[in-house]
Parts: C-alpha cells; sequence; structure tokens
C-alpha cells in the first residue's frame, strides 16, 4: 500500500461522517463511524444489506432516487431520516454519488447523524410559531381596546366647549395614533425572517409594490430585466417604502426609477427619484427606528429586510435633485436566469 493509500485508508476509516460503499446492491464497505451510528456491533450486521435497508419507510422513495442517480454524478446533501439497527430513527444529512470499487463501479454514500440538530431546530420552531400567536392575539386585543378609546374621545371632543380641554383630547387622538402605528410594527417587523429567504424575480417584486401604490400621473421606470435576487419572500416592502417616502416627502414627485449594474463587488440596484431630496443632516439617522415626518418604520424596516441576505442600503442623492437608494446584492445572492438554465 503506497503512502497515499494509506492517508486516504486513515482519513475515511476516523471521518466524523459516516460512510458506505454499495456495490452490485450490497454495502461492500463501511467504516467505523457508519457502524457507530447504524447501532450495528460489528461490521457484519450491515455487510451485504442495502443501503436503503437503513432508510426510514417514509423516505425511501427519495433515497432511491437520489442513489438511482448517484451512479451517474455527485448528489446534493439530502436530509434525510435512517433507522438503526434497533429501530430507532436518526435524522441524517446524506450524500451520495458515482465510485470505483476494486475495479467495478459502486456508489459511496456519506451521513451525519444530525438528530440533535433537528430536534433543536423543530423545537424552535415551534416555540417561534407560539410566540407569533400570543403576539398576533395580544395585538388584535390592543387594537380593540385603542378603537374604543378612539370612539371615546370622539365623543368627549362633541361635549367639551372649552379650547384648552378640546387641545388635551386632541394630543390624546395623536398619542392613541402613535401607540397604533407602534403596534402595527410589530407586525410587520414580526413578518421578517419569519420564512425561509427565497430567489425572486426582480421586475415582478418591484412591479408587485408598485401596484400596492397609489401613485396616478407618477412615470415608473423599471430597468432590471432577467435578474434574481435571493431574499426575504417581504422585499417587496422595501420597494414599496421607498416609493411611497417618494411620493409622501419628495413634495413634487413626477419620476421615479429602478436600474441595474453589475461590478466585481456584486450587483448595485439604484432607484431614485426627482423630488426634493434629502439632507445632509437626515441623512446620518435616515435608517434609524422612529427617524421621519411619519411613522419612521418604513426605511429602518427596509434595512432590517435586506439585511437578511447581507444587502445593504444607503441613500447617496444630492438635496433638491431628488433621493437616490443604493441597495448592494453580495455575490451569490442574485443570478441571471439565462446562465443558470444553460447545460
Amino acid at each position: 500500500m503506497s503512502e497515499h493509500e494509506d492517508i486516504y485508508r486513515r482519513l475515511v476509516e476516523n471521518s466524523f461522517a459516516g460512510i458506505f460503499i454499495q456495490q452490485d446492491g450490497a454495502i461492500v464497505y463501511a467504516n467505523v463511524t457508519a457502524i457507530r451510528l447504524i447501532g450495528a456491533g460489528s461490521v457484519d450486521e450491515v455487510m451485504a444489506k442495502p443501503v436503503l435497508s437503513f432508510v426510514h419507510p417514509d423516505y425511501r422513495t427519495l433515497a432511491g432516487q437520489r442513489m438511482a442517480s448517484a451512479t451517474r454524478e455527485d448528489q446534493p446533501i439530502t436530509r434525510l431520516k435512517y433507522v438503526s439497527i434497533h429501530g430507532s430513527a436518526i435524522d441524517v444529512d446524506a450524500a451520495s454519488g458515482p465510485f470505483v470499487w476494486k475495479n467495478k463501479p459502486a456508489i459511496h454514500v456519506m451521513f451525519r447523524d444530525i438528530t440533535e440538530r433537528q430536534r433543536a431546530e423543530d423545537a424552535l420552531a415551534l416555540a417561534t410559531k407560539k410566540l407569533i400567536m400570543l403576539g398576533s392575539i395580544t395585538r388584535h386585543d390592543i387594537l380593540n381596546q385603542l378603537m374604543i378609546l378612539q370612539g371615546w374621545l370622539e365623543l368627549s371632543k362633541e361635549k367639551v366647549g372649552d379650547p384648552a380641554i378640546l387641545e388635551y383630547i386632541l394630543k390624546e387622538e395623536r398619542a392613541v395614533n402613535t401607540i397604533r402605528e407602534q403596534i402595527e410594527f410589530t407586525r410587520n417587523y414580526e413578518n421578517i425572517g419569519g420564512q425561509a429567504p427565497k430567489w425572486q424575480v426582480l421586475s415582478d417584486t418591484i412591479r408587485s409594490a408598485v401596484n400596492q401604490l397609489n401613485s396616478p400621473g407618477t412615470d415608473i421606470d423599471i430597468a432590471v430585466n432577467h435578474i434574481e435576487v435571493f431574499a426575504d419572500p417581504i422585499l417587496e416592502k422595501v420597494f414599496y417604502n421607498l416609493m411611497e417616502n417618494s411620493l409622501r416627502h419628495g413634495e413634487h414627485v413626477t419620476r421615479m426609477g429602478f436600474s441595474v449594474q453589475e461590478s466585481e463587488n456584486g450587483l448595485t440596484l439604484t432607484y431614485c427619484d426627482n423630488g426634493a431630496g434629502i439632507s445632509d443632516e437626515d441623512k446620518k439617522i435616515l435608517f434609524q427606528k422612529g427617524f421621519g415626518k411619519h411613522t419612521g418604520l418604513g426605511l429602518f424596516l427596509s434595512r432590517e429586510i435586506l439585511s437578511i441576505t447581507g444587502m445593504t442600503i444607503r441613500e447617496t442623492g444630492v438635496q433638491g435633485k431628488g433621493a437616490r437608494f443604493v441597495i448592494t446584492v453580495p455575490k451569490g445572492a442574485y443570478r441571471f436566469p439565462e446562465a443558470r438554465s444553460s447545460p
């Protein structure tokens, strides 16, 4: 045996991953980790059996498809359930691919036990679901009470003749509205990261945001065709907030537009309008929670949504010449469908 062969043998036998080699439908090799994870006392308990015999019945179809394809090419890591010699379920990440064993075609299967990690993920998902439910119920109850309070304040205004007391009531109404906006903010913030990021057609996402906008007479240019980005499912809220801010604070906005440019650092998505722009002083605190003439939440939320997949946002416009927001999409978080679909 050569020195290199001895090194490879030691690496395989002492790997943290379990390794099976299957040839002609039967296991012909199993490393120490595989034997331990399956719960076998010796290699004889797994030899000559098919790998699928250690796969949970609910996952055998998927595992069988992967192994059939593994005779031709490497298969990606797939989450499966294995079954030990003693019948207990084991959560695993498994990958397979073509192999040559003693000069004949074979398949290698590598797997690692993720049972404890899966339990932790399941527990976290359940806890998150309960917290979201509690938050939803609490929000509903608080908003109902605010509606009642708003009604009593309206009645109070009709009965009050003293201007000083009326001013107090108006301030109380403003406080009620602020509380309502803060409660609505918790709903929007709760949705961030609530679902796994996904690939989205950028132009479709922007158009979806435009459709929610009340902007008659505003020219909106979307020059971002044939690009997909990997982002939180509520990405369209970012684009809606940018355009809604333009209409609310831009004073005389008649044009808005989106454009993209690729560089060695990634993809730059630029949004701009022809409104009043933003002062240098405001730029320093633009994305802080609470800043703004309205709720002060939109741009803060936008930054949080983008950060889920590593995107950043900054404002680079010139006051008096319009707002200009630059979103940087890192490499790996965008793709061109034509290139992805080519062989």
